[in-house]
């Protein structure tokens, strides 16, 4: 896993995500792009990198939560 690899927890699942620019820290949460991108400019971080998390993590053909 490199530096820029993180591991995102079960806690996101289904939600959107703002990394901050280096994308070593998530930096808000929540259920619409919008209002996340909101919230990332809202603390300082111009270009926040948007994820959406799948609602399951699926590893080979198993479901996993």
């Amino acid at each position: 896993m490199t530096a820029k690899q993180q591991i995102v927890t079960k806690e996101y699942l289904g939600q959107w995500i703002a990394w901050n620019y280096e994308m070593t820290k998530i930096i808000a949460s929540g259920r619409t792009f919008d209002e996340v991108k909101e919230s990332a400019k809202d603390q300082g971080e111009a270009s926040p990198v948007m994820e959406k998390v799948p609602r399951h993590l699926t590893v080979g053909a198993t479901n996993m939560v």
